[in-house]
Protein backbone atom coordinates (compact mmCIF):
# COMPACT_ATOMS: atom_id res chain seq x y z
CA UNK A 1 0.00 0.00 0.00
CA UNK A 2 1.56 3.35 -1.01
CA UNK A 3 2.27 5.90 1.71
CA UNK A 4 -0.40 8.51 2.02
CA UNK A 5 -3.13 6.37 0.45
CA UNK A 6 -6.75 6.99 1.50
CA UNK A 7 -6.69 3.73 3.50
CA UNK A 8 -3.74 4.94 5.59
CA UNK A 9 -5.34 8.34 6.14
CA UNK A 10 -8.69 6.90 7.15
CA UNK A 11 -9.95 8.69 10.21
CA UNK A 12 -7.68 11.69 9.69
CA UNK A 13 -8.37 14.92 7.86
CA UNK A 14 -5.70 16.30 5.56
CA UNK A 15 -5.58 19.96 4.60
CA UNK A 16 -5.43 20.62 0.85
CA UNK A 17 -2.29 22.10 -0.69
CA UNK A 18 -2.25 25.29 -2.75
CA UNK A 19 -1.89 23.25 -5.97
CA UNK A 20 -4.93 21.16 -5.04
CA UNK A 21 -7.00 24.28 -4.27
CA UNK A 22 -6.11 25.82 -7.63
CA UNK A 23 -6.87 22.59 -9.51
CA UNK A 24 -10.20 21.96 -7.74
CA UNK A 25 -11.67 25.34 -6.64
CA UNK A 26 -15.25 24.09 -6.71
CA UNK A 27 -14.56 21.42 -4.05
CA UNK A 28 -13.57 24.00 -1.45
CA UNK A 29 -16.46 26.42 -1.26
CA UNK A 30 -16.82 28.85 1.62
CA UNK A 31 -20.23 29.86 2.96
CA UNK A 32 -21.33 32.77 0.81
CA UNK A 33 -20.56 31.04 -2.47
CA UNK A 34 -16.92 32.03 -3.03
CA UNK A 35 -14.09 29.60 -3.53
CA UNK A 36 -11.39 29.52 -0.86
CA UNK A 37 -8.75 30.19 -3.52
CA UNK A 38 -10.46 33.17 -5.19
CA UNK A 39 -11.06 35.62 -2.38
CA UNK A 40 -10.17 39.26 -2.91
CA UNK A 41 -6.62 39.98 -1.76
CA UNK A 42 -5.35 36.41 -2.26
CA UNK A 43 -1.84 36.06 -3.64
CA UNK A 44 -1.73 33.64 -6.63
CA UNK A 45 0.16 30.43 -5.84
CA UNK A 46 0.06 31.04 -2.07
CA UNK A 47 -2.04 28.81 0.15
CA UNK A 48 -4.53 30.70 2.25
CA UNK A 49 -5.34 29.23 5.64
CA UNK A 50 -8.98 28.74 6.43
CA UNK A 51 -10.21 29.29 9.96
CA UNK A 52 -11.07 26.10 11.79
CA UNK A 53 -13.88 27.83 13.68
CA UNK A 54 -16.20 30.54 12.54
CA UNK A 55 -17.01 32.88 15.39
CA UNK A 56 -19.92 35.26 15.31
CA UNK A 57 -18.91 37.95 17.77
CA UNK A 58 -22.53 38.77 18.60
CA UNK A 59 -23.28 35.21 19.69
CA UNK A 60 -19.97 33.81 20.88
CA UNK A 61 -18.84 34.42 24.45
CA UNK A 62 -15.58 32.68 25.36
CA UNK A 63 -15.81 30.71 28.57
CA UNK A 64 -13.72 28.10 30.29
CA UNK A 65 -14.75 24.53 29.59
CA UNK A 66 -17.55 23.36 31.88
CA UNK A 67 -15.47 20.52 33.30
CA UNK A 68 -12.75 22.98 34.31
CA UNK A 69 -15.19 25.28 36.07
CA UNK A 70 -16.78 22.40 37.96
CA UNK A 71 -13.45 20.82 38.86
CA UNK A 72 -11.95 24.00 40.36
CA UNK A 73 -14.74 26.05 41.92
CA UNK A 74 -14.17 28.87 44.33
CA UNK A 75 -15.98 28.62 47.66
CA UNK A 76 -16.63 31.81 49.59
CA UNK A 77 -17.88 32.20 53.14
CA UNK A 78 -18.36 35.30 55.26
CA UNK A 79 -18.35 36.05 58.98
CA UNK A 80 -18.94 39.47 60.49
CA UNK A 81 -16.64 40.34 63.39
CA UNK A 82 -16.58 43.50 65.52
CA UNK A 83 -15.02 46.11 63.23
CA UNK A 84 -14.13 43.64 60.48
CA UNK A 85 -15.56 41.34 57.84
CA UNK A 86 -13.89 37.94 57.42
CA UNK A 87 -14.15 36.35 53.96
CA UNK A 88 -12.76 32.85 53.49
CA UNK A 89 -11.65 32.05 49.94
CA UNK A 90 -11.15 28.39 49.02
CA UNK A 91 -10.22 27.13 45.57
CA UNK A 92 -8.92 29.02 42.57
CA UNK A 93 -9.56 32.68 41.85
CA UNK A 94 -9.13 33.16 38.11
CA UNK A 95 -10.98 34.76 35.20
CA UNK A 96 -13.92 32.41 35.66
CA UNK A 97 -14.38 33.19 39.36
CA UNK A 98 -13.01 36.71 39.96
CA UNK A 99 -16.35 38.39 39.14
CA UNK A 100 -18.04 36.12 41.66
CA UNK A 101 -15.48 37.12 44.30
CA UNK A 102 -16.01 40.81 43.54
CA UNK A 103 -19.81 40.48 43.79
CA UNK A 104 -19.46 38.52 47.02
CA UNK A 105 -17.27 41.23 48.57
CA UNK A 106 -19.70 44.00 47.61
CA UNK A 107 -22.64 41.98 48.91
CA UNK A 108 -21.14 41.03 52.29
CA UNK A 109 -18.82 43.91 53.22
CA UNK A 110 -21.64 46.14 54.42
CA UNK A 111 -19.77 48.75 56.44
CA UNK A 112 -17.00 50.17 54.24
CA UNK A 113 -15.15 51.59 57.25
CA UNK A 114 -14.73 48.06 58.67
CA UNK A 115 -11.46 46.26 57.93
CA UNK A 116 -11.65 43.35 55.52
CA UNK A 117 -9.84 40.10 56.39
CA UNK A 118 -9.30 37.45 53.71
CA UNK A 119 -8.56 33.92 54.89
CA UNK A 120 -6.52 32.71 51.89
CA UNK A 121 -5.17 29.55 53.51
CA UNK A 122 -7.26 27.39 51.15
CA UNK A 123 -6.86 29.58 48.05
CA UNK A 124 -4.66 27.46 45.79
CA UNK A 125 -4.39 29.88 42.85
CA UNK A 126 -4.75 33.58 42.15
CA UNK A 127 -4.37 35.09 38.69
CA UNK A 128 -4.25 38.70 37.50
CA UNK A 129 -8.04 39.09 37.42
CA UNK A 130 -8.31 37.95 41.04
CA UNK A 131 -5.41 40.22 41.95
CA UNK A 132 -7.22 43.14 40.31
CA UNK A 133 -10.26 42.46 42.52
CA UNK A 134 -8.04 42.35 45.62
CA UNK A 135 -6.31 45.63 44.69
CA UNK A 136 -9.60 47.39 43.86
CA UNK A 137 -10.97 46.26 47.23
CA UNK A 138 -7.85 47.55 49.01
CA UNK A 139 -8.14 50.92 47.24
CA UNK A 140 -11.82 51.24 48.17
CA UNK A 141 -11.11 50.25 51.78
CA UNK A 142 -8.24 52.73 52.06
CA UNK A 143 -10.56 55.49 50.83
CA UNK A 144 -12.89 54.75 53.76
CA UNK A 145 -10.12 54.46 56.36
CA UNK A 146 -10.14 50.65 56.42
CA UNK A 147 -7.39 48.10 55.80
CA UNK A 148 -7.41 44.83 53.84
CA UNK A 149 -5.67 41.96 55.64
CA UNK A 150 -4.74 38.73 53.83
CA UNK A 151 -3.90 35.69 55.95
CA UNK A 152 -2.34 32.32 55.21
CA UNK A 153 -1.28 32.80 51.60
CA UNK A 154 -0.07 29.66 49.85
CA UNK A 155 3.10 29.74 47.73
CA UNK A 156 1.61 30.54 44.30
CA UNK A 157 -0.64 33.45 45.35
CA UNK A 158 2.11 34.79 47.65
CA UNK A 159 4.57 34.77 44.75
CA UNK A 160 2.11 36.76 42.61
CA UNK A 161 1.72 39.40 45.32
CA UNK A 162 5.51 39.65 45.71
CA UNK A 163 6.33 39.81 41.99
CA UNK A 164 3.70 42.44 41.20
CA UNK A 165 4.38 44.59 44.26
CA UNK A 166 0.75 44.20 45.35
CA UNK A 167 1.97 43.20 48.79
CA UNK A 168 2.38 46.94 49.51
CA UNK A 169 -1.38 47.51 49.05
CA UNK A 170 -2.55 44.92 51.58
CA UNK A 171 -1.38 43.76 54.99
CA UNK A 172 -0.18 40.15 54.78
CA UNK A 173 -0.21 37.85 57.82
CA UNK A 174 1.05 34.29 58.17
CA UNK A 175 -1.91 33.15 60.28
CA UNK A 176 -5.60 34.04 60.40
CA UNK A 177 -5.64 34.76 64.14
CA UNK A 178 -2.89 37.38 63.61
CA UNK A 179 -4.94 39.08 60.88
CA UNK A 180 -8.10 39.14 63.02
CA UNK A 181 -6.15 40.52 66.00
CA UNK A 182 -4.57 43.20 63.79
CA UNK A 183 -7.97 44.22 62.43
CA UNK A 184 -9.39 44.37 65.95
CA UNK A 185 -6.41 46.26 67.40
CA UNK A 186 -6.58 48.88 64.67
CA UNK A 187 -10.18 49.57 65.72
CA UNK A 188 -9.28 49.70 69.43
CA UNK A 189 -6.33 52.03 68.79
CA UNK A 190 -8.29 54.55 66.72
CA UNK A 191 -10.00 57.38 68.65
CA UNK A 192 -13.79 57.09 68.73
Amino acid sequence: MPAGSPQEREGTRCLPTADHLEAHPSRHRIPGGRSSSTRPGDVPGRQRLRPLLRLDSARHVPTAPTAYRQEFPVNLTCRHLPGATLITVAGQVDTTSSARLEDYIHQHHRNLSDDLVFDASRMAFLDSSGLAVLLATATLARGHGAVVHVAGLQATPARLLNVTGARQAVTVHDRLDEAIAAAGSARRDSPS
